[in-house]
């Protein structure tokens, strides 16, 4: 099998906050994320895990989400696109799935769809605007992380 090349993270809570006040639907809870789901010229991107919850399997499949599978095919967390986000790599700190039986057996599922997962990143990026009540407005955080690698802003 191919070696993906996805890993989890923790970003951190100060960026966490200080980007939620440029964007309301940035994820506030300290949760792991997974990436790089997507990179463009400027930045990567990164997308948070959810727990499996009742609600999600109520959810018409789009591509907004990917729901992840154990061994077993039973529905243990969510990949959810929509609250991506652009991450400085100072703000990030790996996760290690050893120790972690779930991490594990969610990262051995995205490791097998790991281009359909990219697929979805990429897509969702591009047509943000088609799910503005849903979506992060990724190009409004771009642009203020532009001003504070300018100097402008404070992260």
């Amino acid at each position: 099998m191919k070696q993906c090349k996805f890993k989890f993270y923790y970003i951190s809570q100060e960026y966490i906050n200080h980007i939620r006040k440029i964007d309301d639907k940035v994820s506030t809870k300290n949760r792991p994320y997974l990436g790089i789901v997507f990179k463009n010229q400027n930045y990567i991107y990164l997308a948070p895990l959810y727990s499996a919850r009742e609600k999600h399997k109520r959810y018409n499949m789009n591509n907004i989400f990917f729901r992840i599978y154990d061994y077993y095919d039973k529905y243990i967390g969510l990949i959810r696109f929509s609250n991506m986000i652009p991450v400085p790599p100072i703000y990030l700190e790996e996760i290690s799935y050893d120790f972690s039986n779930k991490l594990y057996q969610e990262y051995f599922y995205i490791s097998k769809h790991e281009i359909q997962i990219k697929k979805k990143a990429k897509y969702v990026y591009e047509n943000y605007k088609d799910y503005k009540d849903l979506c992060v407005d990724f190009k409004k955080i771009e642009k203020r992380m532009k001003r504070v690698s300018k100097g402008i802003g404070i992260p």
